[in-house]
């Protein structure tokens, strides 16, 4: 199965109704430090748009070092939820 990895740039709805194939990413690191309602809503977006489509979840640029581990925690909980 081929799959393409997106940025932050990419919106994720477009490429779930667009792209044929995997997707991977998109999710804003931004997102993870600021936590709470903020994540929630980030995670959510990315969940919706890919629902009942081949997705990967991961960042799409990664884990920043001053990410709190808490807010790893509540990431975790929402995608497993």
């Amino acid at each position: 199965m081929n799959a393409i990895s997106l940025d932050t740039a990419a919106p994720m709805d477009w490429a779930a109704k667009s792209l044929g194939c995997a997707l991977q990413g998109n999710l804003d690191p931004i997102a993870l430090i600021a936590g709470g309602a903020a994540l929630d809503q980030a995670v959510d977006n990315i969940l919706q748009a890919t629902m009942g489509k081949p997705h990967i979840f991961n960042l799409g640029h990664g884990i920043l070092p001053e990410t709190p581990i808490a807010h790893v925690e509540q990431l975790l909980k929402r995608i497993r939820g």
